[in-house]
């Protein structure tokens, strides 16, 4: 039995391709010139085989009957590279399985589709308050519509005080609302897990604030704010 590829969907946003074969199958199911993420596959392996999905670095090991993605524990495959770095999502089938059938669903990251901030400060003493890092009317990509949503947070925050923070705040029309606090070190990928921060401001106007909590003298930060 030969493999089978049909192509559903392919827009600028997401593609959704079928595929069905037998034992010992090689092939391309997906190819694109950007980076792409592997995001739900429901599957039916025959056999006590496995059909093994690659994607760049990231490999999918898929045996039985299922509905990989799309939930709780199973994030999206995401290669971390230029976003207009050609991708292929290739497909193995090993000689324990008698045939397959899938369909998968695949999400474009195109060009455009992110904005990220750098800040930094070695304090006075004063503190900041409201300094803006993102706003809507000299940005292409950040809207006052308040639709984007924070994908990932590099930070580095150093404080002689353990409360001291930085706080990461959503404009909203009559006041602000706090999206994040920010104290010591870390990296905070909601983009993998599904989980991006959402405009929650009521009545958002697009802009995005940072202000430091009890920052005293010599006091620092560097944060890093990837928004989608």
């Amino acid at each position: 039995m030969a493999l089978s590829i049909v192509s559903k969907v392919d827009d600028t946003t997401k593609a959704i391709i079928t595929a069905s074969g037998a034992d010992n199958e090689s092939g391309t199911l997906y190819s694109a010139g950007q980076s792409v993420s592997l995001a739900n596959v429901y599957y039916e392996i025959r056999g006590t085989g496995t059909a093994t999905l690659k994607l760049g670095d990231q490999s999918l090991s898929l045996t039985g009957f299922g509905n990989w993605g799309l939930k709780e524990g199973e994030a999206r495959k995401v290669i971390e590279q230029e976003l207009n770095t050609a991708t292929t999502l290739e497909i193995t089938t090993d000689a324990n399985m008698s045939k397959f059938n899938m369909a998968v669903q695949i999400i474009s990251d195109t060009a455009g589709v992110k904005y990220v901030v750098k800040q930094t400060n070695y304090s006075d003493g004063t503190g900041e308050t409201n300094t803006v890092i993102a706003n809507p009317t000299t940005s292409n990509f950040m809207t006052a519509d308040g639709t984007k949503e924070i994908a990932k947070v590099w930070y580095s925050v150093n404080t002689a005080n353990r409360k001291s923070a930085v706080e990461i705040a959503w404009g909203g029309a009559t006041e602000n609302t706090t999206s994040l606090l920010l104290s010591g070190q870390g990296h905070l990928d909601f983009r993998t897990a599904g989980n991006d921060i959402v405009n929650n401001a009521t009545s958002p106007n697009g802009y995005v604030y940072l202000s430091t909590k009890d920052f005293a003298l010599n006091d620092n930060y560097t944060i890093i704010v990837e928004f989608r």
